[in-house]
């Protein structure tokens, strides 16, 4: 009777496993994403050995965002390459290069191919990024190919509604973008087109940049004026260094002295002895714009009033309500954190670099490698990638082996950590894993 007892407490014992098991199972199948190919279990584990400043909180916020899917994946993994969405669509490469073009095209958010990758760019040009600050990307609901070295714009159907004959665009801005046309010398002359193709402003000046609140900056030699959507001159060509136009002010450099104007170039106020900062984001931004002020940077608001006084050595531009500043006496010896427009610090001067917030996320750099935090300072998707670029439309471009392939391996990542990588950049990675090991 007692060894009777005994089997009956050994069979509920496997009965009580068994069951477990299966509600483990079933919990996993649940709570798991089935589109988390190529996720964070399949890279080098983060360092744990973290500053007591870093957040990390239990678990990423659930939202309604954009999410690696399946048909996303399988999309991605036709091609070479991929660039950020932008506006629903990205730039996606095929895997062929002839004649030392690589041919591209455009997706959608669901992975369908709505512009075929027949155009073709420089390959060296592509890969080490455009200089003159032209990014494939829709804007306006045109996107600029190149065809045999000539420059136009496609629609989101994939119809070339511009024809291939500049020599050089840029982006659609307020309906507006800039294109050039070669003298013939290495010289371009720079005009206007609309949506329609229509050059409404001719190609007469020197350099042209993007419209913004109604304004473009246009130069002619060395002197800077801006013009308005009709080619009217409206402030004349004898300003240097101007930024674009935001919060109805441009910022620009008259006697070493930092001015700001408004849109009839009238000078609103001068910070004397003080300048604005002539590199990357130096526009009025929330309100704010960084100024240097014995070395030190700080921000004033748009009547010139110092909000934020001059104590950082570093100083971005506001983005999602924080700016990202720096102390330190280089940019390479320096630490970033974030402040909010009152100078509260939010994030603490702890990463060795940092980008501006975009859609609640910045990318962040700790220890050679890339993550991101939210606007609470909290690292939500851990510092083990070798480069990542901020988000745009739900995704983020993150890269491994950034040093040590060419081209680097790319992929993407969404709010909740999922990612996917371009077929052939995984199985490189793969090949130098297995090299390093």
């Amino acid at each position: 009777r007692e060894k009777r007892k005994e089997e009956d407490r050994d069979a509920l014992k496997k009965t009580l496993w068994i069951v477990g098991a299966v509600l483990l199972i079933v919990i996993v199948i649940m709570f798991v994403p089935k589109n988390c190919m190529n996720s964070f279990s399949t890279l080098p584990a983060a360092d744990n050995d973290v500053e007591e400043s870093v957040n990390t909180p239990q678990s990423l916020t659930e939202t309604d965002e954009a999410e690696i899917t399946e048909d996303l994946i399988s999309a991605i993994h036709r091609y070479r390459d991929i660039e950020p969405f932008h506006n629903g669509y990205a730039l996606v490469l095929h895997d062929s290069i002839d004649d030392g073009k690589v041919h591209f095209g455009y997706i959608n958010m669901n992975g369908e191919e709505v512009v075929p990758c027949r155009y073709g760019i420089d390959a060296m040009e592509y890969f080490r990024g455009n200089p003159d600050g032209l990014e494939y990307k829709f804007e306006n609901g045109l996107a600029p190919v190149v065809y045999n070295g000539k420059y136009g714009f496609v629609n989101t159907k994939g119809e070339e509604v511009i024809p291939c004959k500049y020599d050089f665009v840029m982006n659609f801005s307020e309906g507006m973008a800039a294109v050039a046309y070669e003298k013939g010398d290495g010289f371009y002359k720079w005009g206007y087109i609309n949506t329609k193709g229509d050059e409404v402003i001719p190609c007469q000046y020197d350099i042209a940049h993007e419209f913004s609140e109604g304004l473009a900056e246009v130069l002619i030699g060395v002197e800077s004026g801006f013009i308005n959507t009709k080619g009217e001159v409206i402030i004349p060509f004898q300003i240097f260094w101007p930024s674009k136009f935001s919060d109805g002010l441009a910022v620009v450099m008259d006697d070493n002295k930092f001015k700001a104007i408004n849109k009839k170039g009238e000078v609103v106020f001068c910070y004397h002895n003080c300048i604005p900062k002539l590199y990357e984001d130096n526009y009025f931004s929330e309100g704010l714009v960084a100024v240097q002020h014995d070395w030190k940077w700080g921000y004033v608001d748009t009547s010139g009033k110092e909000i934020i006084p001059c104590q950082y050595d570093l100083a971005k531009s506001f983005s999602n309500g924080l700016a990202a500043v720096g102390v330190g006496e280089d940019s390479w010896n320096s630490k970033y954190g974030f402040i909010n427009t009152k100078g509260e610090e939010i994030v603490p001067c702890i990463y060795d670099d940092v980008e501006n917030f975009s859609e609640g996320l910045a990318v962040v750099k700790r220890k050679e490698k890339y993550g991101f935090i939210n606007t609470k300072g909290e690292e939500v998707i851990p510092c083990q990638y070798d480069r990542a670029r901020s988000f745009s439309d739900g995704f983020a471009v993150v890269y491994l082996a950034y040093y040590d392939a060419i081209p680097p391996i790319k992929g993407l990542i969404d709010k909740k950590g999922n990612t996917t990588f371009t077929q052939e950049g995984w199985d490189e990675y793969e090949k130098w894993k297995r090299k390093k090991e």
